[in-house]
């Protein structure tokens, strides 16, 4: 591996580790199955799920609002690019229903 390359990846590893921190630091859980995967009951018993793969984060909750929230804490945070609903995700298109879940994806 050259160098470079490996200038690059430790500096996305850098952030993945701050990320993490970041969202354990929010309040919430990591799955016992997942370790991208976090959650957090909030208040009327829903649950709203940040999922980490590298430097990606896929966010998913029921409420607009609750994903907004979120994003405004990350966004003040992190340097993060928006990139609104997820059409595909690891290589698998996906479909989103509004009338059940919001999606939102985002490069940092």
């Amino acid at each position: 591996m050259q160098t470079e390359q490996i200038i690059v990846w430790i500096k996305i590893i850098s952030k993945v580790i701050v990320l993490h921190s970041f969202i354990r630091g929010k309040r919430y859980t990591r799955s016992h199955y997942d370790p991208c995967v976090y959650y957090s009951k909030l208040t009327g018993g829903e649950y709203i799920y940040p999922l980490l793969y590298v430097d990606d984060m896929l966010i998913a909750f029921k409420s607009r609002s609750a994903i907004n929230k979120l994003n405004k804490d990350l966004f003040f945070a992190f340097e993060m690019k928006d990139l609104d609903e997820a059409k595909k995700v690891l290589g698998v298109w996906t479909h989103i229903l509004h009338k059940y879940y919001n999606i939102s994806t985002y490069i940092l």
